[in-house]
């Protein structure tokens, strides 16, 4: 009697536990059902699987710092992250600069921060070995990939550059391919499709560290002016204090925080700082003077 006494009992507290566990697990879904869902996307600056590697560690370090869950949102080009935006079907964008004074003159987008090196970015202008290229004046006649349309270091800046050198890339160039991205940029000039290309410098950077880009097939011809590149941008009637929160998680993170360090690294950044309407005011000025 004892012995069946003490299993009842101890069944009895075993259920106790497995309920117990049971709705904390159903209160934990509850809680994380009812936070705010935040959509996010990004400039498809290289390829789905490499940007959701990029973007990840700092996803969840936002949603630690806001208690909101951020969902990213796949895009395919720079057209269709401006149309969600635009559409509201995105909360928060990863814009570069030409694609942010769009959706800020169609949608009223609002900036946030931008990272230390979107301040003094670059692009670079890279060659095929074999295209016998040593200058600028030596394109004339070459085959050469811009990025995309709407891409800042890819296309807008680099344009404006040559424009500035008396070289209109339509008469100067043979033939004028738009990659899509930066990294398409960069293998369509190294397996000899074109001549030439232009890319952002950082991506430059990245593809010789990781051997993406083969020294023997290419070559840097020329490095760009600085100019202003990337910004994070939220819709405008975001709730005040999150849109608050999320600027201050990004702000606060720091090189001397080891926890920070690889979302930072991921991000090519030392830091980030404030940005306002103003700091594209130059950027405007070019955009207006090419037909867009």
């Amino acid at each position: 009697m004892t012995i069946n006494y003490n299993f009842k009992v101890s069944l009895l507290v075993w259920a106790s536990i497995f309920v117990l566990i049971g709705c904390s697990d159903s209160n934990q879904q509850i809680v994380e059902a009812e936070k705010k869902v935040i959509r996010v996307a990004v400039e498809p600056s290289h390829s789905g699987v490499k940007t959701r590697i990029k973007f990840d560690q700092l996803l969840d370090y936002l949603e630690l710092k806001t208690d909101a869950r951020f969902e990213l949102v796949k895009v395919n080009s720079y057209t269709e992250l401006i149309d969600l935006f635009v559409q509201k079907k995105i909360d928060l964008g990863y814009f570069g600069g030409v694609s942010f004074v769009i959706v800020n003159e169609r949608a009223g987008a609002i900036p946030l921060v931008s990272r230390d090196i979107d301040t003094r970015f670059t692009s670079t202008f890279i060659i095929n070995k074999k295209s016998n290229i040593n200058s600028l004046l030596d394109l004339k006649e070459k085959s050469f990939s811009f990025g995309s349309r709407l891409s800042t270091s890819g296309h807008f800046m680099p344009r404006f550059f040559l424009n500035q050198k008396g070289l209109n890339p339509e008469a100067h160039f043979d033939k004028i391919i738009y990659s899509g991205t930066h990294d398409k940029t960069a293998l369509l000039v190294q397996d000899g499709t074109v001549d030439a290309g232009v890319l952002n410098s950082k991506t430059v950077e990245r593809m010789l560290s990781n051997g993406d880009i083969d020294t023997d097939k290419v070559a840097i011809l020329w490095k760009t002016p600085r100019f202003f590149a990337h910004v994070w941008a939220i819709q405008p009637e975001f709730d005040e204090k999150q849109k608050a929160m999320i600027e201050d998680a990004f702000l606060e993170l720091s090189l001397y925080q080891e926890r920070q360090q690889s979302i930072l690294k991921s991000m090519d950044a030392k830091y980030f700082i404030p940005i306002s309407n103003h700091d594209f005011d130059s950027l405007k000025k070019v955009m207006n003077g090419f037909n867009r």
